[in-house]
């Protein structure tokens, strides 16, 4: 199920039905490149995040990224202390 368009062509959020859906350029959980890694986009209308090709919510996705890069964090900064 793709995100519905509106008759200017942008797409229309699938929560709220309002929009447009947007990349913004800088996120805090995932700086200037998470959101484009995980195809996020997110409404301005009602400020949630969803995946770009298939309209579902996107929170899970942001959950999953942050753990990943914490477990990630957190194994470096063993192995430096390990080797040292």
């Amino acid at each position: 199920m793709a995100t519905p368009l509106d008759y200017q062509g942008r797409r229309i959020c699938p929560g709220c039905g309002g929009g447009p859906l947007v990349q913004p350029s800088f996120t805090w959980w995932g700086g200037a490149i998470g959101h484009k890694i995980m195809g996020l986009e997110r409404c301005d209308a009602c400020r949630q995040w969803w995946v770009k090709k298939t309209g579902q919510p996107g929170g899970g996705r942001i959950v999953i990224y942050l753990v990943v890069g914490a477990v990630l964090g957190l194994a470096i900064g063993v192995l430096f202390f390990v080797m040292r």
